[in-house]
């Protein structure tokens, strides 16, 4: 319950625009994660998301496209 706390957390400082979950496939999703997005991935596999990652924070804007490259 206390990881649950620390989302909300991070939902009141950065608004549900900015704030993502990581979530494992399987792990159960709590109520309170509606309008938060979620990136899932299979267990062992978080590094696979990098790519998502990267293209949700260009699309809101927090990274340039061009910086990486």
């Amino acid at each position: 319950m206390n990881v649950i706390h620390e989302i909300g957390l991070f939902q009141g400082r950065l608004g549900n625009e900015y704030a993502i979950v990581l979530r494992e496939r399987g792990a159960k999703v709590f109520s309170n994660l509606d309008g938060i997005s979620r990136l899932d991935y299979n267990s062992g596999k978080r590094v696979e998301l990098k790519l998502d990652i990267r293209r949700l924070l260009i699309a809101r804007g927090v990274l340039s496209a061009d910086v990486g490259k």
